[in-house]
């Protein structure tokens, strides 16, 4: 009965060995298989299977939990601004659990097989780096998402990121290397900013008009030289910083303020150019620092309640109020001097989903 618990590591040598070629071989010279950020249900899933199988045999291969935690940490990590290549973590991981089982299996051959594992290690660290140094875009996914998006055959040149005028970066792009290069781009989004390591290379961009942050941590604006060029800027629920920020950005017309608390808007006194400014879906305590705004023509709120009208009509240049969903402290007096000075109010309420499905 206890022959059966005993391991044949030479067996999980083999076959791992086999398998770390293998992922090594594809991710140079096939496919990038390994998307930092990318969702972990691979490993999710392989760590419910090896649960599975140590249930079974009484928890006699618990190092089979190794790779799949230690992927599934480095997710985590990276979810919350801490990046290490994807691929680095895998094979790192799968190095040193292949030097575990000659431990186990090759006593007298370990001096051979270990600095085998190492020098395979090595060669694919060098391959690589030395495949992609000289590509202009230094991101894989951000690399692919070009060459997809533009339809570019072969090698990506200056000429091809000199013609796009429009970039909406997606999910898994962590570092902006080359970005410079897109000369000509009016309009930049990110989907999801908080993967970005820094926004630094974007202040090179002397044309970009339209910046878009989805989930960005503000204090990363701030690593930015100044950026004369850009007149709108959209905020999406960002993750922590501040709007201080902004400074750098001080010809701004357009400001859009989505899923941020704010005990006031004094930070944005320094936008002196400002002309439209939405708010929508977080909470104001007060509207403090608005009046220092005077160039604002347009003002927009959407479910942002108990507005102080008193800092609003210390704009001098209103013409249009939106609220959508957004309520005033004193709705008669606003009536009032809307009317007297004739500034336009579109006013909507939020359609209630829950409401029509019932």
């Amino acid at each position: 009965m206890e022959a059966k618990n005993i391991r044949d590591y030479k067996r999980d040598i083999l076959w791992g060995s086999v398998g770390m070629v293998a992922f090594m071989v594809i991710h140079l010279f096939v496919t990038d298989m390994f998307i930092n950020g990318a969702s972990p249900a691979v490993w999710i899933g392989l760590l419910i299977g090896v649960t599975i199988r140590n249930c079974n045999k009484g928890f006699t291969e618990k190092e089979g939990f190794v790779v799949p935690i230690v992927m599934i940490i480095n997710y985590l990590l990276f979810k919350v601004g801490v990046y290490i290549p994807t691929e680095f973590v895998l094979f790192g991981s799968l190095s040193g659990l292949l030097i575990y089982y000659v431990h186990k299996g090759y006593e007298r051959s370990k001096r051979i097989i270990i600095p085998l594992i190492l020098i395979l290690l090595s060669v694919f660290l060098f391959l690589n780096y030395y495949m992609f140094k000289d590509n202009i875009i230094k991101d894989r996914a951000f690399y692919k998402f070009v060459k997809k998006e533009y339809n570019i055959t072969g090698d990506i040149t200056e000429e091809d990121l000199g013609k796009i005028e429009k970039l909406s970066l997606k999910d898994n792009i962590n570092r902006l290397d080359g970005i410079e290069k897109f000369k000509n781009l009016k309009v930049l989004r990110f989907w999801y900013g908080r993967k970005i390591e820094s926004l630094k290379p974007i202040d090179k961009l002397k044309n970009v008009e339209e910046l878009w942050f989805w989930y960005i941590n503000l204090d990363k604006i701030q690593e930015l030289d100044t950026m004369e060029s850009v007149t709108w800027l959209e905020i999406t629920y960002p993750k922590g910083g501040s709007l201080e920020s902004l400074k750098n950005m001080p010809n701004l017309k357009k400001l859009a303020i989505q899923g941020m608390d704010m005990d006031n808007l004094n930070m944005l006194k320094g936008l002196k150019h400002l002309e439209e400014l939405h708010v929508s879906d977080g909470y104001v305590k007060s509207l403090y620092g608005l009046e220092a705004l005077q160039s604002i023509k347009t003002l927009s709120f959407y479910k942002i309640h108990n507005l102080d009208i008193d800092k609003i009509f210390e704009l001098k240049n209103l013409e249009k109020i939106k609220l959508n969903g957004a309520t005033v402290n004193d709705r008669e007096k606003f009536d009032k001097i809307v009317k007297e000075r004739n500034i336009q109010v579109e006013e909507r309420t939020p359609v209630n989903l829950g409401k029509i499905i019932n």
